[in-house]
């Protein structure tokens, strides 16, 4: 049982222009467009990731930085304490 489709004579007309070699040029060219396009935009997003990121680590090493500093001040001030009274573990043991 074959199926018939009816097509009017000036679908078949547009399909054979685009079917034109000129035609799959231009088609070409036009993908090609909207492929650059594509892949600018994919880039530019990666690059503002890229800077957020960036400024997010610089921020995380600042905080870092700052806890370390605090510890060891706080790390001095223990072993101070801990020499004044004879903890510090210098292999002296008293019984």
């Amino acid at each position: 049982m074959a199926v018939e489709i009816a097509a009017s004579d000036a679908v078949i007309a547009a399909v054979r222009e685009l079917a034109a070699p000129g035609s799959v040029g231009i088609l070409g060219w036009w993908l090609s467009g909207r492929f650059r396009r594509t892949e600018t935009l994919a880039r530019e997003a990666a690059e503002k990731v890229e800077e957020k990121t960036e400024e997010a680590i610089q921020r995380h090493e600042m905080v870092d930085q700052g806890r370390h500093e605090e510890n060891v001040k706080n790390f001095g001030e223990i072993r101070i304490i801990l020499a004044r009274s004879g903890l510090n573990g210098g292999g002296n043991s008293h019984t």
